[in-house]
């Protein structure tokens, strides 16, 4: 069992390793495109926009964003760095890398089901498909491009919600 703690801390280690230096490059990036609204967005500048915020205010602030979780994020980004595009970028790889290891979890948990023929080799595997999934291409436009926080959070939800489903089911014959 120690080893294969071992396994999983070094894998994780290099999957961090490895996003880390894939996306190196983005966290000197400006604001672009659609980045510009994040100044123009009051519902991060004041943490009381998130107080008492049920549907009629959901609804009738869709202006600044209408998207509360993601709108929380920005506003604690800003609370710490202000319009420092740093930060932001900081903010996207740190959801990039819980949604990789989200990814190896979830792989190597399904692989370790009863009727699964890649017990043996689920750690590799995982890691494997791991780096893939940190270092895709598709990926690099959601963590640089930082308005796009809204498909990495929805991303780190749904693979969240997937987490308990790879304990499996039981499989009737």
């Amino acid at each position: 069992m120690t080893s294969l703690r071992k396994y999983h801390i070094s894998f994780l280690f290099l999957i961090f390793l490895f996003a880390f230096l894939g996306y190196l490059n983005i966290f000197n990036g400006e604001f672009i495109f659609d980045d510009a609204s994040i100044d123009n967005n009051l519902a991060i500048k004041d943490f009381e926009y998130f107080k008492n915020l049920g549907i009629e205010g959901y609804l009738g602030n869709a202006v600044n964003g209408g998207r509360p979780v993601v709108n929380f994020t920005f506003a604690i980004n800003y609370s710490i760095g202000g319009l420092d595009p740093f930060g932001y970028h900081i903010g996207n790889f740190l959801i990039h890398l819980a949604n990789s290891f989200l990814v190896y979890i979830l792989i190597y948990k399904t692989l370790q089901l009863p009727v699964s023929a890649y017990k043996e080799d689920s750690h590799w595997i995982s890691f494997l498909t791991t780096i893939f999934f940190s270092l895709h291409p598709i990926q690099t436009g959601a963590v640089s491009y930082i308005v796009q926080r809204a498909e990495i959070l929805s991303s780190f939800f749904y693979l969240l919600g997937l987490l308990p489903l790879s304990r499996g089911f039981r499989i009737l014959p």
